[in-house]
């Protein structure tokens, strides 16, 4: 088993539980990891058995274009699960932060982890 990456993705959402925040889009840094297995990529070489990056920003854009969240937390928790239902991970671990919120901090954010639950067989 390994896992993709994409650091620091830059996306414009609009997200925040302020009034000015509701309206304006600002800018929120992503950095995602993703468990899938990969042996069928190790044989094959191909983009198919493996998880794409561009669709996974692509995908998070859509999302976030189309959701308005209050809470980091709640766009981390919804995102989450959805990354995984539509590219078949195991677990996902999400960071979104938000740069100059506070005085002194470049970045405040939420990182949360969401582990796909095993499925029992059924006979």
């Amino acid at each position: 088993m390994s896992s993709i990456f994409i650091e620091n993705l830059m996306i414009d959402a609009v997200i925040g539980i302020y009034d000015h925040e509701k309206t304006t889009p600002q800018p929120l840094r992503f950095n995602i990891e993703m468990a899938l297995a990969t042996e069928a990529a190790l044989a094959s070489d191909r983009l198919q058995d493996t998880i794409d990056y561009a669709a996974v920003a692509k995908f998070i854009r859509e999302e976030m274009k189309t959701h308005q969240f209050g809470l980091l937390e709640r766009a981390a928790g919804y995102l989450g699960p959805k990354l995984c239902a539509h590219f078949n991970a195991q677990w996902i671990e999400i960071s979104i932060a938000k740069p100059n919120v506070v005085p002194g901090a470049a970045f405040v954010g939420v990182k949360t982890r969401y582990v796909v639950q095993a499925r029992a067989n059924r006979f």
